[in-house]
């Protein structure tokens, strides 16, 4: 009588087993390893330096000269202005450019991109539509 019970409660076992690992194999995703995440600002400052603009290889600006950028704009931004306004003379005046340094306009409006993506990624659509519109983009 112990053997009939053993040999039902493995075939049981082996039953649910194959079932879950069907199931499973097909659903099963790989498990991403946590990694330390970076902050909005670590995040710009690296695509910025991997991006390598033309207009900063003789000289660019210095991490905390850029770094103050994003903020602004997407302050700017979230009020509902263009990329033009934000950037031009007679709106905010958010150009990156320094006393040492200067930024091509298209170098500009890529790095303004690379700020919203990481400092108000929900408003990336709203920039990059705009500049698209605008020809910039």
């Amino acid at each position: 009588m112990h053997t009939r019970t053993a040999i039902a409660t493995v075939a049981l076992l082996v039953a649910a087993l194959a079932g879950c690992s069907s199931g499973a194999e097909t659903d099963a995703k790989p498990v991403a390893k946590k990694s330390p995440s970076l902050s909005p600002e670590q995040q710009f400052l690296g695509a910025v330096h991997d991006r390598n603009f033309e207009s900063w290889r003789e000289k660019g600006p210095m991490d905390v000269e850029i770094r103050q950028y994003p903020p602004k704009w997407c302050a700017e931004f979230e009020k509902g202005h263009s990329v033009d306004h934000t950037l031009g003379l007679d709106g905010a005046h958010l150009y990156p450019i320094g006393m040492e340094w200067g930024t091509l306009e298209a170098d500009a409006h890529e790095v303004v991109v690379l700020g919203v993506k990481y400092y108000c990624p929900e408003l990336l659509d709203q920039v990059t539509n705009d500049l698209r519109q605008s020809g910039d983009y």
